[in-house]
């Protein structure tokens, strides 16, 4: 079997996604560059970053994914997804802390475009899951304790009475 280092492979990638954008006639067909649909196929459609499921049964899993420009599009908006090595798929969470690195990062510190490959690919990637599992991490000591606050704060909600939220809505009736 061929390895992400192989050309042979890349290809292959290339192959199934034409054939997955020409037989579908729903999501996938919606993918306007092949290089980030090679990237979803290269991460089984997993989130590259911390590796939540994104597609079940052949669909994206409710708005929860998105494709990831591994070099940002505000700095580099000629590259888009024209190379699978820029094309990460991604949960929308992983994609917003991302976003942060991003605008950390200095254009200056990025890889030049022309010469993205795959072993650029993985450090970039191997960059972004540290800083996002840093990020989550800090976030968790910051919010410790957030879910007994909520707790309570849903028992004391809880004692004024029925939940009408759950109750389904009816128009009000105009007076007479």
């Amino acid at each position: 079997m061929e390895t992400p280092s192989d050309a042979t492979y890349w290809e292959e990638l290339y192959r199934i996604a034409k054939d997955l954008k020409k037989n579908d006639k729903g999501f996938w067909k919606s993918f306007t560059e092949l290089g980030a649909l090679v990237g979803w196929l290269h991460y089984r459609g997993k989130c590259a970053y911390c590796q939540r499921e994104l597609v079940q049964e052949g669909q994206l899993i409710g708005g929860a994914g998105t494709t990831d420009h591994l070099l940002p599009i505000t700095r580099f908006p000629k590259l888009g997804f024209k190379s699978p090595f820029n094309a990460a798929p991604t949960c929308a969470s992983c994609n917003s802390i991302k976003g942060l690195l991003d605008r950390q990062t200095a254009t200056s510190e990025y890889p030049n475009p022309d010469e993205l490959n795959w072993e650029t690919h993985k450090m970039w990637v191997s960059r972004a899951r540290t800083f996002i599992a840093a990020k989550r991490a800090e976030a968790t000591g910051r919010f410790k304790g957030e879910d007994a606050n909520w707790k309570r704060a849903l028992e004391r909600r809880n004692a004024l009475g029925p939940d009408s939220a759950t109750e389904p809505f009816t128009e009000p009736q105009p007076r007479s």
